[in-house]
Order: C-alpha cells, then sequence, then structure tokens
C-alpha cells in the first residue's frame, strides 16, 4: 500500500443481513464517509422500497444517493469512475472512504474494470429474448434472469457488434492502489429469511404502495416495469388490478414481495462466492494481499469486539 493512501473499507452482502447497520456502528468509532453501492438507492422517488437511509440528516456523509431524479441507468464504468473519485476525495479530508451495499456488479467493477461496453456504442438497438441469447451464448443466458429485458439486449448487442460471445469477454483483474478490506456480511440462513418477510411487511405498513401510486402514469412506471425492479413491479401490478383493496389481495402482494427478495438474497450470495473466488485466485497468483477479505455472520459474532479489532488493523494500515 503507498504511504498516505487511507485503506478502503467495503461492506456487502445480502439484501437485510444488517449491512447499513453495521456502517453506522463503524461510524461511531472511526471518520468514515459513505459511498452507496445499492442500485435502487440511485432513484430519487424510490425510498421506502430500497431501504434507503436518511441520509441527509445522517452525521456521517453519505454520497452517490438520490443520483438520478429522472429514470435512466448508471451503469458499472460510470459507477466505477466515480466511486474511486470519490475515495481520492474522502481521503484528502482524512476520512475512511466506506462503500455499502448489495448490488455485486458495482463492487465487482472496482477489481474487475468492465470492457468496452457495446451497448452503449451501438447506434441501432436490437431486440432480443432470453432463448435467442441462449442460442448465441449458452454461458451468458445461464447467468441473466429471463426477466431482464436490459441484460439480455446488451449481451446481445455485444455479440453483434464484436462477433465474440459475451461470455468471453470477461473483465481482467486490476490491483488496487490501496489496502481494501471487504466485509461479507451474512447472517444463518433461518434469520435472514425471517429479516426479509418482516422487512417487507414493516416497508409496505410504512407507506410502500403509495410510493409507487404516486409513480403510476409517469415515466417511472415504465422503467419500473421495464427493469421488473423488485416490489416496485409487484405493486405496479397490485394497484392496476380492482381487487387491489381486498384484504387477500393486499397478503398475496406481500408474499410475492417476500418470495422475490428471498430469491434475489439468494443469487446475491452465489454472487458472493464466486467474487470471492476470483479475488482470492487473482491475488494468489500476484503473490499479493492487498484485498483483505472478511466474512462477518452477525447471527454469531460480537458486532463491537469485531469493530474494535478492525478498526486497530485500520489504524495500523491508514
Amino acid at each position: 500500500m503507498k504511504k498516505n493512501k487511507r485503506p478502503v473499507i467495503v461492506i456487502t452482502g445480502p439484501t437485510g443481513s444488517g449491512k447499513t447497520a453495521l456502517s453506522h456502528k463503524l461510524g461511531q468509532s472511526l471518520p468514515i464517509e459513505i459511498i452507496n453501492a445499492d442500485i435502487g438507492s440511485f432513484y430519487q422517488p424510490m425510498t421506502i422500497g430500497t431501504a434507503k437511509p436518511d441520509w441527509r440528516n445522517e452525521v456521517v456523509p453519505h454520497h452517490m444517493f438520490d443520483i438520478l431524479n429522472e429514470p435512466g441507468s448508471f451503469d458499472v464504468a460510470q459507477y466505477r469512475t466515480r466511486c474511486f473519485e470519490l475515495i481520492q476525495e474522502i481521503e484528502a479530508r482524512g476520512n475512511y472512504p466506506v462503500i455499502v451495499g448489495g448490488s455485486m456488479f458495482y463492487i465487482h467493477s472496482l477489481f474487475f474494470p468492465p470492457r468496452d461496453s457495446a451497448s452503449q456504442s451501438c447506434k441501432q438497438k436490437i431486440k432480443g429474448s432470453w432463448e435467442q441469447l441462449k442460442q448465441l451464448d449458452p454461458e451468458r443466458a445461464a447467468t441473466i434472469e429471463p426477466s431482464d429485458p436490459y441484460r439480455i439486449q446488451r449481451a446481445i448487442e455485444i455479440y453483434q457488434k464484436t462477433g465474440q460471445k459475451p461470455s468471453t469477454l470477461q473483465p481482467k483483474f486490476c490491483l488496487p492502489d490501496r489496502e481494501f478490506h471487504i466485509i461479507f456480511v451474512e447472517r444463518d440462513r433461518e434469520e435472514l429469511l425471517e429479516r426479509i418477510n418482516k422487512r417487507t411487511q414493516i416497508m409496505v405498513q410504512e407507506g410502500w404502495v403509495e410510493e409507487v401510486r404516486a409513480l403510476l402514469g409517469t415515466p417511472w412506471q415504465i422503467f419500473i416495469e421495464r427493469k421488473k425492479l423488485i416490489g416496485y413491479n409487484e405493486i405496479v401490478k397490485f394497484l392496476s388490478d380492482d381487487a387491489c383493496h381486498d384484504i387477500v389481495a393486499h397478503d398475496a402482494l406481500v408474499e410475492a414481495i417476500q418470495k422475490r427478495t428471498r430469491a434475489y438474497a439468494k443469487r446475491q450470495g452465489t454472487f458472493r462466492r464466486r467474487m470471492r473466488k476470483m479475488i482470492t485466485r487473482e491475488q494468489e497468483n500476484l503473490g499479493s494481499k492487498t484485498i483483505q477479505l472478511h466474512e462477518l455472520n452477525l447471527t454469531l459474532s460480537d458486532l463491537d469486539l469485531y469493530i474494535s479489532s478492525l478498526k486497530q488493523s485500520l489504524l495500523h494500515e491508514g
């Protein structure tokens, strides 16, 4: 690690595992600034359903929240560039950058920069189905949900522009020029599922349906339906149903969101394990320990003891 460069902390893990609470606890012990790595928190009108913190009123400075006030995408290349800019700015203020979120593809991009994005420069938009992608590139299709039209189209565009299978265009590992501590937060399975179920109920009670209702008939509704955003898409369908005031329909809505969220948490776990293996392998090949990987099970761990130990390690390094 180069002198005067403070270590960067990354807190990631499945939805509902306690990442935000951990970052708040860490902020009580160290001078930190938080960088968002949850895609839902980019969108200004989406708050309840994204579990967005009240970041404007937090003592700890927060960055990259509510950065999109119109429907649109913020790709991994844009995220990576802005994230490293913020890391330097935070470091110049004498604070520790802490990246917090569960959108693993953004965190992955910090160490595996995206290669040329054909879809951004391709003028002719190409429409295609998951079945078409499966014929072109079965390996890439296996990593994309059939209900994700944006990523399906992007993969097909890359194939059309380059003539190469997207699965062969893997980003190369880029060793950062400072220490990174990646904390993979987890909980025992039953506790995590219970937390997801309970959190969904609380979000609905706090006005999630009303939040979505305010977006109906706006470009945000089209965006929600196209991106199939978890919970938001289900609520849009719920509100279009004449029986939406029926208690049975309401309970079915909550159960549908819980089910999709649990499935998402499972995919996050799969991505985490794959990313951990990739980073470990690449560092072993380089003989480096620049990126420190931590596993933190909040079901079993003493959080105060863990933070005390991490603090001592960071102060020693930075």
